[in-house]
């Protein structure tokens, strides 16, 4: 019993560990673009330099001390000055995030609700300010624009490309009404944690992101780096409030036929946990909210996929099960120590062979990354995030959840 056991689960684990080596092969590339080139470089000019009206939105809470450089950079960003404007989202904040945000530059719209917190909250404030009567809001004060195209939503600790705006008006142009930036690491090289942290963004973004976009499927919105038309939020108003807000929205917009275009040509930059008490805080919200979910959805849209033959809603369900890392590492490492402790050789053998792969895929993201005399010797702490990334996962699957949106702690 305990063999056919292990038998179907390391099935399950050469099944997404081929898809995940099928998409690092269509996607990789030897290192990540320094100076990104434009995927609608046939566009006309005025669409690569304006044309549309963005509200940037930057939902915060308690960013007094780094709000700043996030609103002067989206103000710098590579588009006409009269088309668009930066917003921002003080949610319930008990600091100066408001008054440094407007010291910036920015609209400040200030939230104050204790029971309803969190940052899908904050953006359908923001939405319904922009959008006015389209998402319903008693009482919300809407914000004087001369029209608004698209929303793009950006985190309080990001630095956006100098193109982003540039990139998205193109896409928009092309049909595209939902749009994700590539999303970076701005502090890789601060800690072998940062740099290990890098090395994991980039194998999302280049071995699983740039596949997936190969082979014609939608990504999944991140959070940060996102692009709505003003007629999608109309259409499906944001009612996303968990905390895998992203995600959750995404789904309702697949299971409507609007996919989420991945414009790896620009990209979003967001600090990244330097300690290990930044990234257990960090990770377990995360990995309880995506196992969550999970749980709830991934076999509701394979069987869905399957009866309506729509392949974007299989992967996205698909996706679920095998996009963790850590958790594949799992499906993997458990098998081979029962195989070694019962004396399994073929269980052992299979093991070892999924573990190869998964390990080549590491090495394949780590050039990409890029490689210096320092970051080589910071191989010796990979261990030590591996331990903590599956750590997060194993708790998330336990259900063990944090359901407050909470400030991770920055150096």
């Amino acid at each position: 019993m305990l063999y056919a056991f292990l038998c179907l689960i390391l099935a399950f684990a050469t099944a997404a560990t081929a898809w995940l080596a099928l998409l690092a092969v269509l996607g990789w590339r030897p290192c990540v673009r320094q100076s990104p080139v434009s995927a609608f470089s046939a566009a006309s000019d005025r669409d690569r330099t304006g044309g549309c009206f963005f509200a940037v939105v930057i939902p915060a809470h308690d960013e007094e001390s780094g709000i700043a450089r996030t609103v002067q950079a989206a103000l710098a960003m590579e588009y006409p000055a009269d088309e668009f404007r930066v917003l921002v989202v003080a949610d319930n904040c008990t600091d100066g995030t408001a008054q440094a945000a407007s010291g910036a530059g920015a609209t400040v719209l200030v939230r104050s609700d204790a029971a309803r917190r969190g940052k899908g909250y904050a953006l359908r404030f923001a939405f319904d300010a922009l959008l006015g009567g389209a998402h319903g809001c008693a009482g919300c004060s809407c914000v004087s624009l001369p029209r608004v195209d698209a929303v793009v939503v950006l985190d309080a600790d990001t630095v956006p490309d100098a193109g982003l705006l540039r990139e998205f008006a193109a896409g928009l142009q092309a049909g595209n009404h939902v749009m994700q930036a590539e999303y970076g690491i701005l502090n890789p090289d601060a800690a072998p944690l940062t740099w290990w942290l890098h090395v994991g963004n980039v194998m999302e973004n280049i071995l699983f992101y740039e596949g997936k976009m190969r082979l014609g499927l939608p990504a999944v919105l991140r959070g940060n780096g996102m692009c709505f038309s003003a007629a999608v939020l109309r259409a499906h108003p944001w009612r996303a409030f968990s905390i895998t807000e992203d995600t959750e929205y995404t789904l309702e917009l697949l299971r409507a036929g609007v996919g989420v275009r991945y414009m790896p040509q620009t990209q979003v930059l967001a600090e990244s946990p330097v300690t290990v008490e930044q990234l257990r805080m960090q990770r377990l919200r995360w990995a309880s909210g995506n196992a969550g979910i999970s749980r709830r959805e991934a076999l509701v849209l394979m069987r869905q996929g399957l009866a309506e033959r729509q392949a974007a809603l299989f992967d996205a369900g698909w996706s679920m099960l095998t996009g963790s890392r850590p958790l594949m590492l799992l499906t993997v490492l458990l098998p081979l120590a029962a195989g070694v402790l019962l004396h399994s050789g073929f269980i052992t053998a299979w093991s070892m062979c999924l573990l190869a792969v998964q390990a080549a895929m590491v090495v394949a993201g780590t050039v990409s990354a890029g490689l210096t005399r320092r970051r080589v010797l910071w191989t010796l702490y990979l261990p030590v995030v591996v331990y903590e990334l599956v750590y997060a996962t194993v708790r998330g699957l336990l259900g063990i959840n944090r359901t407050v949106w909470q400030r991770t702690k920055r150096v």
